[in-house]
């Protein structure tokens, strides 16, 4: 269990960010709710990165586990990125208007990142894998490069927005933890897969993992729904 300290450590700390000075009014519980999903699945975005589910970085009686593990939390992000959408716009009709291409660039950023996403996602299930990428190696450039673009996009809605991050020192760090670590992740040397092997996992509990991993986030959202409207 240990990549849940840092997933906990993401998800606190993207929040935190909007607690360093600033404004600190809610915006309302419905509205308020909905943007903390949002940051759930930017924390999520970003525990991809750490959490890979590349086989050649584990044990070989991990690997199956940990692959499961990241294709699950890739659908739960997208799941929070939908519900974040369809939160605003039912607790806000008014938020139809940014779905025009006349809308403000960072909004233009999350929908087309929200479309980033749905691709990403899709593409990487065997099937559409192997009708779109002629290589494994092909897929895993293009997977990595298309994260991070999505990463950058991700930033800049958010940081944009300015609802929470409504100074430039939020919105630099915000945006420097958002982007500047799966960034490094990346560009890092890559793992060789340990010599020693650990206890078999099999990839069944990567549901039940996935499932508290949800549990922790919609927790740490409702936290902060809570505090920020708090009178």
């Amino acid at each position: 269990m240990g990549h849940r300290t840092p997933l906990l450590a993401i998800a606190v700390g993207l929040l935190v960010t909007t607690a360093l000075g600033g404004g600190w009014a809610g915006a309302g519980w419905g509205w308020d709710a909905a943007n903390a999903l949002g940051f759930a699945a930017a924390a999520l975005i970003v525990f991809l990165h750490v959490e890979t589910g590349a086989a050649r970085n584990r044990p070989v009686a991990l690997a199956a586990f940990h692959s499961k593990l990241h294709a699950n939390v890739a659908a739960l992000a997208l799941g929070f990125a939908v519900v974040h959408v369809a939160g605003l716009t039912a607790d806000d009709r008014m938020t139809l208007e940014y779905w025009a291409l006349s809308a403000p660039p960072y909004m233009l950023a999350g929908f087309v990142a929200l479309l980033v996403m749905i691709a990403v996602v899709a593409s990487a299930y065997p099937r559409p894998r192997r009708a779109v990428f002629d290589s494994p190696q092909r897929f895993r450039r293009l997977h990595g490069i298309a994260s991070l673009a999505l990463t950058a996009l991700v930033a800049w809605h958010i940081a944009g927005s300015a609802l929470y991050l409504d100074t430039r020192v939020k919105q630099t760090l915000f945006a420097a933890a958002l982007v500047g670590v799966p960034a490094w992740l990346s560009w890092r040397p890559a793992f060789e897969r340990p010599l020693l092997d650990a206890p078999r996992r099999d990839a069944t509990e990567a549901r039940r993992e996935t499932v508290w991993i949800g549990a922790a986030l919609v927790a740490i959202a409702a936290l902060f729904t809570l505090l920020r409207n708090l009178r």
